[in-house]
């Protein structure tokens, strides 16, 4: 559930900074400093924790699923070898 309203926090900020980007990127001048870096720092915030979750929960869930199906498919191996 935590990473699911990280998700659409993320993309709230993204809303927000997004335009602002574009804008720099395209050389316009209207964008305001302080309000970019204010947004910048929050998605790098929201961002870095949302990783951070996703390392200690997601990852490790994947990885012990992935090496079961690893796992599986070697003891699976001799019988197809066979076949």
């Amino acid at each position: 559930a935590q990473l699911r309203q990280d998700h659409g926090w993320i993309e709230e900020n993204w809303i927000e900074l997004a335009p602002q980007l574009r804008a720099m990127a395209d050389g316009h001048g209207w964008t305001d400093p302080a309000e970019f870096q204010h947004y910048a720092e929050v998605f790098l915030s929201l961002c870095e924790g949302h990783i951070a979750l996703e390392e200690s929960l997601i990852y490790p869930e994947s990885k012990a699923r992935w090496a079961a199906v690893v796992a599986r498919r070697l003891t699976e191996l001799p019988a197809l070898v066979r076949a």
